[in-house]
């Protein structure tokens, strides 16, 4: 799976409000990790810096319209050239240009990676490990009464990720 396979993937997306600010909401895709345990953040959405610079959100998937961003319905996912990484579980030397603070590398996001350099660094690392990412997924969930909606939909998403990847093993 690669980077525009995971985004279309997780196309539905989650909204995540704020208690003190509510009116403010921000897209976001759950946490890969690869399968030598390499972890990283993957995400695009006009909050992020990625190109193109907006969200794409399957409406049909959502569950409903969000009344607060009605230009983000599309009907078909269209392919990021960039995208914004965040938190790596370790520092990887072809992503550090793209940090806003080298200093940190694991502690900073990195703007406008092109999508090219991610699937590398994921092949790098063993590529997405679908099991590993649902339960991070999972165990960072279990103590948030927050985040039951965006669970509920990630959830679902990873296990019929993972009923696919079980499927072409047994062919």
């Amino acid at each position: 799976m690669n980077t525009n396979q995971f985004l279309e993937a997780f196309w539905c997306g989650t909204v995540h409000t704020y208690s003190d600010w509510s009116s403010f909401q921000q897209f976001r895709r759950p946490f890969v990790i690869c399968k030598d345990g390499f972890g990283v953040s993957i995400q695009a959405s006009e909050d992020h810096y990625c190109e193109p610079r907006k969200s794409q959100i399957d409406i049909s998937k959502f569950g409903f319209i969000p009344r607060w961003r009605s230009q983000i319905r599309v009907s078909k996912f269209k392919p990021y050239k960039s995208v914004e990484l965040g938190f790596p579980t370790e520092e990887d030397e072809e992503l550090i240009g793209y940090a806003e603070n080298p200093n940190v590398p694991m502690d900073t996001v990195y703007g406008w990676v092109p999508v090219e350099v991610v699937d590398k660094v994921l092949e790098k690392h063993g590529g997405i490990d679908i099991q590993k990412s649902y339960e991070y997924t999972r165990d960072r969930n279990l103590d948030s009464e927050e985040r039951d909606e965006e669970w509920e939909k990630f959830e679902e998403i990873f296990l019929r990720l993972l009923r696919k990847e079980k499927k072409n093993e047994n062919l």
